[in-house]
């Protein structure tokens, strides 16, 4: 991302709809994903270690035990390296495993590219986060 890490790890940490505070740096929050003209909606547990790691756990969702983290890593002044990690489980016959798993994945992209184009509008534009010429 051409942004800097703090900027990159704010815009993720700002994605969803917080229901609860857990505790400083815990809460619960809910995702809505538009998938095929419907709602998929998610509630986890969100862990916020700024500005090295968010860690996710879905609490209710349509898989089980699923597990994400995003860790931001300093490539230079304006560059930061996001690296996703996510696993899930399904007890789903291997074909429908795989699309969804290719569905799972697409959606996780296209969430991190979304991350990374308001990241770097936002550094473009901003005072305290500027982005180098």
């Amino acid at each position: 991302m051409h942004a800097p890490r703090q900027l990159c790890f704010e815009v993720v940490a700002s994605a969803g709809r917080v229901v609860k505070e857990v505790s400083d740096g815990t809460k619960i929050v809910r995702f809505d994903t538009a998938y095929r003209g419907r709602t998929i909606t998610t509630m986890e547990r969100v862990s916020l270690q700024p500005p090295e790691h968010i860690s996710y756990e879905w609490i209710e969702g349509p898989l089980q035990n699923v597990r994400e983290r995003i860790t931001f890593d300093t490539m230079g002044p304006s560059q930061t390296d996001l690296v996703y990690e996510g696993s899930f489980e399904s007890s789903r016959a291997w074909p429908v495993r795989l699309w969804i798993k290719r569905v799972y994945d697409r959606l996780v992209r296209e969430h991190l590219m979304q991350a990374k184009e308001l990241s770097e509008r936002r550094a473009e534009r901003s005072r305290v986060y500027r982005s180098a010429p």
